[in-house]
């Protein structure tokens, strides 16, 4: 015999944090520093995709600006995982 299956409506969205995207100049704006600082932040790993900004297929970089204000705030502390891209030490022999 089959159970009867309740269907549930799926819990209200918060509204309470707001998701807010914003370009690179309106994030570099706000932080008082210029467009180029905030890519040299990406490339310095800083600043990484998919936490910080996202690159949303044929469309600019769009930042979560609450990621961005949880980095100000120290709340973001730097991933493991940013330590192995580096690679094995090598050791060179002294003449």
């Amino acid at each position: 015999m089959l159970e009867r299956q309740t269907l549930v409506s799926p819990p209200p969205l918060d509204t309470s944090e707001r998701v807010e995207f914003l370009t690179t100049a309106e994030v570099a704006r706000r932080l008082h520093k210029t467009g180029k600082t905030i890519r040299s932040k990406i490339a310095a790993g800083v600043f990484c995709e998919g936490v910080h900004f996202f690159k949303p297929e044929g469309s600019q970089m769009l930042w979560d600006w609450q990621a961005v204000v949880r980095w100000v705030r120290g709340e973001m502390g730097k991933k493991p995982e940013a330590f192995l891209l580096a690679g094995p030490t090598v050791q060179r022999k002294s003449a």
